[in-house]
């Protein structure tokens, strides 16, 4: 690509947030600990809110924490789902729901600031879920925490580095950033990153027409002209329709122009 600077291997320093690390200090999480159960997604962890969703075969538990302020609220919501039963979670108390068969919600007590609700989908028995609630391992803070989240982030660094390996980044993109996307299939992963990185690129692109910047806008010009090699959305476009709309975008830069409504078309922010 004319003006384009050669590629360099793509490096990923990962460090816990500072706000991140202190509400691991003041706000407790729950882990499963049984054997088969490995993190499919991980994200959102500041302040009183996160996400972890755990799989094994054909079953899926996500919890989600919250600021205990607003468990009176959801528990008065899930009320209308049908009657609470009382259940203990790590000997904690919490109150089960069922929506329908094998679809359950569980609220959990407030703890230090935190209530967690974990939910449930695919192939699930009452019999099933008490069982894993009284195996969930025990109120993890601190060190423990922050262990999970780089063995975590390890995992996430590495699969974040293959959907780039040919990707040219713009200018301040923020790589780190992308944990935040959270979702474990590949195609949805996939197209989370190349959707934040064509934002990128257009808000270049945009930024230069509007400064003079006719280097500026060459190379992004180039660049969304050449996506039509990268390999992930070529990988995409085996599985699914989103890279074509990626492209339609990216030719219209590379010709100069652009339609109202890209913003929506690639989930820019």
């Amino acid at each position: 690509m004319a003006g384009c600077r050669p590629l360099r291997p793509l490096t990923l320093r990962r460090s816990i947030p500072p706000l991140a690390v202190a509400a691991a200090q003041r706000h407790p999480r729950l882990l499963i600990n049984r054997s088969g159960w490995k993190v499919t997604s991980l994200y959102g962890f500041v302040e009183e809110h996160g996400t972890v969703v755990f799989r094994r075969g054909g079953q899926e538990l996500e919890m989600n924490w919250y600021p205990a302020s607003g468990y009176a609220e959801r528990r008065t919501d899930r009320l209308g789902v049908g009657p609470a039963t009382s259940v203990q979670v790590d000997r904690w108390p919490a109150d089960l729901f069922q929506y329908f068969a094998g679809d359950f919600a569980v609220l959990v007590r407030p703890r230090d600031g935190v209530f967690v609700e974990m939910r449930t989908s695919g192939n699930w028995s009452r019999k099933d879920l008490d069982r894993l609630s009284q195996t969930l391992s025990g109120w993890m803070r601190g060190r423990g925490w922050r262990r999970f989240r780089r063995r975590w982030s390890r995992r996430w660094g590495s699969r974040a580095a293959a959907v780039l390996a040919d990707v040219p980044l713009p200018p301040g993109f923020d790589v780190a950033a992308l944990e935040d996307i959270g979702v474990s299939d590949a195609y949805q992963f996939g197209m989370g990153v190349m959707s934040r990185v064509g934002c990128g690129w257009i808000a270049e692109w945009q930024r230069a027409r509007v400064s003079g910047d006719e280097a500026a806008v060459r190379r992004a010009a180039d660049v969304l002209r050449g996506s039509h090699g990268w390999r992930v959305l070529r990988e995409l476009d085996r599985a699914g329709d989103w890279p074509e709309v990626f492209w339609g975008y990216a030719d219209e830069v590379a010709a100069g122009t652009l339609r109202a409504g890209y913003s929506q078309g690639l989930g820019c922010a």
